[in-house]
């Protein structure tokens, strides 16, 4: 629909966008589709995404039909700490500064 406009915008903006909103991103950590975690496959997002947290679900690439619980509480945590005005915190998410500036975050019992 807007493909035109896009690849006009992406050309004048490809050498220094980046994104300020916050932004989450669930990694499935048997995922032998797309593999993100060990490969570089996540690196432009994290190098693009200024507010990013990410959380690692044990799961293969279908993550939010084989972990839903674990997908749903990570979206509402991150929620809850991304808008505190908005919705009421949580500590069933974890956080702290990765070496790249994002924020990681595990549920509990999610990991590698």
């Amino acid at each position: 629909m807007n493909a035109e406009a896009n690849v006009a915008y992406a050309l004048v903006a490809k050498d220094s966008w980046h994104l300020t909103m916050p932004v989450l991103f669930v990694h499935a950590a048997f995922d032998a589709v797309c593999d993100t975690l060990t490969s570089r496959l996540a690196e432009p997002m994290r190098l693009h995404c200024r507010n990013l947290t990410e959380v690692v679900a044990r799961s293969g690439h279908s993550v939010a039909q084989e972990e839903p619980s674990l997908v749903n509480a990570a979206i509402a945590t991150w929620l809850a700490n991304e808008l505190p005005g908005t919705w009421a915190s949580t500590s069933a998410v974890t956080q702290g500064p990765s070496a790249d500036g994002a924020r990681s975050s595990a549920h509990p019992g999610a990991g590698c």
